[in-house]
């Protein structure tokens, strides 16, 4: 624990570090296997639960998706670390977007995986209201739980990988209510990220899972194609959380980024 948040290393943040920033409602855990990977590589990261997730404590001021970036370059920034490669996957792709918003400089390259630039349709916000409802007065996670399991992964990942599903569940149940409400609620109040895409002239990658339903491949194309430097891949045989469903192809892709973009300051 450092500070009122939960940081998560791997080597000894020599050079630009990897900066893992995770998918809601999940916390820094979904990272181990990029982490260890990337260890073994030679490649120094970290990861960063948000306030009422994994260890940390509920949030008491987060209210905006800027507020997530805030905390996690502040975070690092207390490590001594002025710049990283941010990787983040959903809700972690929205909090990195805020960063190329917030401290541009801070981000030495960027990967954005299973997330979008967009703001919510009305249609998202409803239904971001009604999960806010439900998880008030549950006074629990359970409400969130199901229907996220259901997008995460594919059929054949849920029938056939029981014990990576029961770890997705677990950090799922281990997450805070409040921490919840108030992550749904920067979600639903972020803005359009297109144009901090646009402005974004380092390099970048976008990662999509095939059969994705929260989040289409097609989204991950329109955001590398804003991004002066950007390039798209899909990953075949995953939903949602790309990153646990084909650990290997994912790990492959981010080493290549790396090593293509250097951690030299």
């Amino acid at each position: 624990m450092h500070s009122d948040r939960f940081i998560y290393f791997e080597a000894n943040l020599a050079g630009i570090p990897v900066l893992f920033l995770h998918a809601f409602p999940v916390d820094h855990r979904m990272w181990h296997a990029q982490m260890a990977f990337l260890k073994s590589n030679g490649i120094s990261s970290l990861a960063v639960d948000y306030p009422g997730f994994g260890r940390t404590p509920p949030p008491t001021g987060a209210r905006t998706i800027e507020d997530y970036a805030d905390i996690a370059m502040k975070t690092a920034g207390e490590l001594g670390i002025g710049r990283a490669i941010v990787v983040g996957l959903s809700m972690g792709g929205y909090v990195a977007m805020a960063m190329l918003r917030r401290n541009p400089a801070f981000v030495h390259a960027l990967v954005l995986a299973a997330t979008r630039a967009g703001a919510d349709s009305p249609a998202g916000l409803e239904r971001r209201r009604k999960l806010i409802e439900a998880v008030r007065a549950a006074g629990s996670s359970s409400p969130v739980i199901e229907g996220h399991l259901e997008k995460f992964f594919t059929l054949e990942t849920r029938r056939q990988s029981l014990e990576r599903v029961a770890f997705v569940r677990t950090m799922m149940e281990d997450a805070h209510p409040e921490g919840i409400i108030r992550a749904l609620e920067a979600m639903g109040g972020r803005p359009d990220s297109f144009g901090d895409l646009q402005s974004f002239n380092r390099p970048a990658l976008v990662i999509t899972g095939r059969t994705d339903e929260l989040i289409p491949p097609d989204e991950g194309e329109r955001m590398a194609k804003a991004l002066p430097q950007g390039r798209h891949a899909v990953i075949d045989h995953a939903a949602h959380l790309v990153n646990l469903e084909q650990p290997d192809r994912f790990n492959r892709l981010l080493l290549e980024f790396i090593q293509s973009v250097g951690q030299e300051g």
